[in-house]
């Protein structure tokens, strides 16, 4: 493990980049010099510098605490989103695989007629339907994005249960619950790890994207897609209010991609032997 991360930058980048991320979530109230909520009208659209290091919103807002706080915020949506996303894919990844017959075939047919949506328009379609909100924007994002996990678990499975030790378990009289959860997902938990690492990236993204549109998280919660959209039509006159936001978007979706593409690395033997 410790000369493939000397060897993989990306790994190492990716793992440092998270690690702020992180540590910027849960120490939010100690590192960042004022309240996300609080506004000074007399400090408003302040340009970087001084007092507030990136500079104020139009609300006289400091825009490096209200980055710190966002970052709570999209964690939250990135890990609760995925985790849902996981229990349903995953689940229904398992049954399919080592079920099969028509359960496997509906299965599949739901996931492909899934897949073939764009996920920013289905979770607006839900969004739209339960209302605007940080709640609704975790079912939305769970109940959308699952799919991928799916097809990995779905993959995984039916390799597996060829396999002699789930044979010797079925010979046994295990019950098929503890075959899937002791034999099968254990041996499969590589792969679901890697996708569950790149799409906490996804998810952030999205509901970014959600944010920036008015159905995330509502003021005054920080939230980097909701700054994003206060301040492009102060894009001109105070363009730090969007850069900044945006930096830290692509900051943090940039780390768990290279985490996730050095997670694949290295539970790929053959990549792994390659590289």
């Amino acid at each position: 493990m410790r000369r493939f991360i000397s060897r993989n930058k990306g790994f190492s980048i990716g793992s440092l980049m998270v690690i702020i991320v992180i540590i910027m979530a849960v120490f939010a109230p100690l590192i960042a010099p004022h309240g996300y909520a609080e506004a000074d009208l007399m400090d408003a659209l302040e340009p970087p510098g001084g007092e507030h290091l990136l500079g104020t919103d139009q609300f006289g807002r400091d825009l490096l605490s209200r980055i710190i706080y966002g970052a709570r915020l999209s964690l939250m949506i990135g890990i609760f989103a995925q985790a849902i996303n996981l229990i349903i894919g995953v689940t229904l990844g398992l049954a399919a695989g080592y079920l099969g017959g028509k359960l496997d075939d509906a299965i599949m047919g739901l996931t492909n007629v899934m897949l073939s949506m764009p996920v920013l328009i289905l979770a607006m379609a839900v969004m739209t339907l339960l209302g605007p909100g940080l709640v609704n924007l975790f079912i939305a994002l769970g109940l959308t994005n699952w799919t991928y996990g799916c097809r990995i678990a779905r993959s995984e499975t039916l390799s597996l249960k060829e396999e002699d030790f789930v044979s010797a378990a079925r010979a046994i009289g295990c019950s098929t619950f503890r075959i899937l959860r002791r034999h099968i997902l254990s041996n499969c938990l590589g792969p679901i790890l890697v996708i569950a690492t790149l799409g906490v990236a996804d998810a952030i993204l999205i509901g970014a994207a959600l944010g920036f549109l008015g159905l995330g998280a509502q003021p005054p919660q920080s939230e980097w897609g909701t700054m994003l959209s206060h301040g492009r039509d102060y894009l001109r006159l105070a363009p730090w209010i969007c850069t900044f936001p945006g930096l830290a978007l692509v900051f943090t979706i940039l780390g768990f991609n290279l985490l996730g593409d050095g997670l694949r690395d290295f539970t790929d033997p053959y990549l792994r032997t390659r590289k």
